[in-house]
């Protein structure tokens, strides 16, 4: 009934905002941490982790911002032989795409939570970003490589709890392979000195980063 079709109006994405980012950073707290240990967390340690990561997610206030796909890895990027130049590279599962930090997709594209990157190759694919962003006047460089560790610590936190509730909650163990992949990259990032209240505190907390 083509005549009762009417034209859809303008999609607002939503802002990867504060919230959004604490409610899947206390994925490490709620599920990652209780399936190590046993037990919950206390209450001093989880306002302690939260508090950190207000610190955290203020540092990103200025951080440069576009939309982000959010889900930007190795499943979701397909080889298009039939294109030319960037268009090679098609991308899926784009549906949860939110306005934040330009940082996020490139840490998960480079620390890619579902397959192994070598280290030198990822080195050379941020070296490669930031050569490219460098011809750019507004582009800081420091303030980039800080965003992309919050956001793959951020990420990372995420995933490290979800792993687990895929398991507990869904009935789904098969994710838990990627486990020791997610807390390497974890450490990864917090090795960047504005991580250095969480990565204290995991440690602290007895989070196994090099687990088997």
């Amino acid at each position: 009934m083509r005549g009762n079709i009417r034209p859809l109006g303008p999609h607002n994405i939503p802002d990867f905002d504060p919230t959004a980012m604490k409610m899947e950073a206390r994925l490490l707290i709620d599920w990652h941490l209780p399936w190590k240990r046993g037990e919950q967390a206390g209450e001093d340690e989880r306002q302690a982790y939260l508090a950190i990561w207000d610190g955290l997610i203020g540092e990103l206030a200025d951080a440069e911002k576009h939309i982000l796909l959010r889900d930007l890895h190795s499943p979701n990027v397909i080889w298009q032989d039939g294109e030319q130049g960037v268009r090679q590279v098609g991308l899926i599962d784009f549906q949860d795409a939110m306005i934040g930090p330009t940082a996020y997709d490139l840490a998960s594209l480079i620390q890619d939570a579902r397959v192994d990157i070598p280290d030198d190759l990822a080195r050379d694919m941020m070296a490669n970003y930031l050569t490219l962003r460098r011809n750019s006047p507004d582009f800081d460089e420091q303030k980039f490589e800080k965003a992309f560790a919050i956001m793959a610590a951020q990420r990372n936190c995420k995933l490290a709890g979800l792993w687990v509730r895929l398991k507990q909650r869904d009935g789904k163990p098969s994710y838990m392979k990627h486990m020791p992949r997610t807390l390497r990259n974890l450490q990864t990032a917090l090795a960047h000195p504005a991580l250095a209240p969480l990565r204290e505190w995991c440690e602290t907390a007895g989070i196994e980063f090099r687990e088997s």
